[in-house]
C-alpha cells in the first residue's frame, strides 16, 4: 500500500503499525524496522519478550544473502502472544490498541478460517517465497483463551493445501475446547 500512495507523505507510528499488521505491508513493516534499529529489536525480542530463539537479521522482502536469515519458533511467538495477552509487556491503553488491530488482520485464510464467526480472532499471518506459510494467533469463545501458532517450511504442496490443514487443526481445537467449556481458561 505504501508503494501506492506515494512519496513524501508521512505515515505515524499507529498507522505504520496498521498498515504492518492488518494488511502485512512489507514496506510500513521495514520502515517500523528502520526507525527503532535492529538493535533496539532484538534487545526487546530477547530481554522484555523473553524470546530466546528470535532474531530480526533483514528487512522484509530483502535477500537473505544480503543481511542474513530472521528466525524465530512456534514457541517464541506463542510465548510472545501469552505474554502481551496477558498484559505483561504493554500498558492497558497500549495492548488495547494492539490486540484492535490484530483483530483486523485481512488475512484470515489460515488459523481462523474455519471457525471465524464462531470466535474472535487475533492473528498475524506471514507467507515467504520458498513457500512457507505462517500464522499465530489468539482466540476467544466465551470465557476460553488460547493461542495457536503454525510455522511450515519449504513447502511442494499447493498454498490453499497448507492454508486448509491450518483452519482444520484450529477447527479441531476449538471444537475439543468447546467439549471441555466450563469456564476454564486455556492458553497452549
Amino acid at each position: 500500500i505504501l508503494c501506492e500512495v506515494g512519496a513524501g507523505r508521512h505515515f505515524s507510528w499507529r498507522e505504520l503499525a496498521r498498515l504492518a499488521i492488518v494488511v502485512s505491508d512489507n514496506s510500513a513493516s521495514n520502515l517500523i524496522i528502520k526507525k527503532l534499529g535492529f538493535n533496539f529489536i532484538n534487545f526487546f525480542i530477547k530481554d522484555i519478550l523473553q524470546a530466546q530463539h528470535t532474531v530480526l537479521n533483514r528487512y522484509f522482502m530483502a535477500s537473505p544473502q544480503e543481511m542474513g536469515e530472521n528466525y524465530t519458533t512456534a514457541r517464541d511467538l506463542a510465548s510472545i502472544m501469552a505474554s502481551l495477552w496477558q498484559g505483561s509487556v504493554l500498558d492497558k491503553s497500549y495492548a488495547d490498541e494492539f490486540w484492535a488491530i490484530l483483530s483486523r488482520q485481512q488475512f484470515i485464510e489460515k488459523l481462523p478460517s474455519r471457525i471465524l464467526g464462531q470466535v474472535k480472532s487475533y492473528n498475524k499471518t506471514g507467507e515467504l517465497d520458498d513457500g512457507a506459510r505462517h500464522d499465530a494467533a489468539v482466540f476467544t469463545y466465551k470465557s476460553q483463551t488460547w493461542g495457536l501458532v503454525a510455522l511450515t517450511d519449504q513447502q511442494k504442496l499447493p498454498a490453499w493445501q497448507i492454508d486448509w490443514a491450518m483452519g482444520a487443526w484450529s477447527e479441531l481445537i476449538f471444537k475439543s475446547l468447546c467439549k471441555k467449556e466450563k469456564g476454564n481458561r486455556v492458553f497452549s
